[in-house]
């Protein structure tokens, strides 16, 4: 799984959603994402998503996936 977080700042990161959207539209990528999508507005319709996780979801994330998108400048793995 591929788990997208964009953080919890007032920024929107519209461009790659649409982007991983229309990647797994077109069948590009194959593997199921999920998404911390935080203030963005577009709203994926291809694979799931959610506006914030608490902490605990967020580590149960990035200890499930395989693959970590992010802009954030730093993911500790434990």
């Amino acid at each position: 799984m591929i788990f997208v977080s964009l953080g919890t700042q007032i920024f929107q990161m519209n461009r790659l959603l649409k982007e991983l959207d229309r990647l797994v539209e077109i069948g590009e990528i194959k593997e199921p994402i999920f998404a911390q999508i935080g203030k963005s507005d577009y709203k994926p319709q291809h694979f799931i998503y959610k506006e914030f996780l608490t902490p605990e979801e967020y580590q149960e994330k990035v200890n499930a996936v395989d693959m970590i998108i992010t802009h954030e400048k730093q993911v500790n793995r434990l």
